[in-house]
């Protein structure tokens, strides 16, 4: 029990990692506007209303790698394919993005994608984590 406890909590810091670093690169390659104040929340919505579509699919595709990344790496720590472990971490980004959205005015098609992802990406790493890796 206290082993899964630390493998969910590894899966769950390998997850924010990643997301970190794809986010950062995607900013690198297409930049936040200078002089944008993002405690305004018009100023916000506007922004993100003319995001190129790449800005966006970066986000996700971070959120994606996280989920999946964070489950694999929960098995990993845990040595075990039990479907709770992925779950619990994809259960966390997932959770973590929705409360984006509440602060992020972002198109609702990012949500309804990210929605769809997410859990898709921790299922996915839960079905490619080798059987020949579990203890038995």
């Amino acid at each position: 029990m206290i082993k899964n406890s630390f493998a969910i909590l590894f899966g769950i810091l390998v997850a924010i990692g990643i997301i970190f670093i794809f986010e950062a690169l995607g900013h690198l390659i297409y930049p936040t506007p200078t002089g944008l104040k993002l405690d305004d929340p018009r100023q916000l919505e506007n922004m993100i209303a003319h995001l190129p579509i790449g800005n966006l699919l970066f986000v996700l595709m971070a959120w994606m790698l996280g989920a999946f990344s964070g489950a694999f790496g929960t098995m990993f720590f845990a040595k075990s394919r039990h479907w709770a472990l992925p779950a619990t971490v994809s259960a966390f980004v997932f959770a973590a993005a929705i409360s984006n959205f509440f602060f992020v005015p972002y198109p609702v098609w990012f949500e309804i994608a990210a929605i769809i992802a997410i859990p898709i990406s921790g299922l996915v790493a839960w079905h490619l984590y080798p059987r020949t890796a579990v203890k038995q």
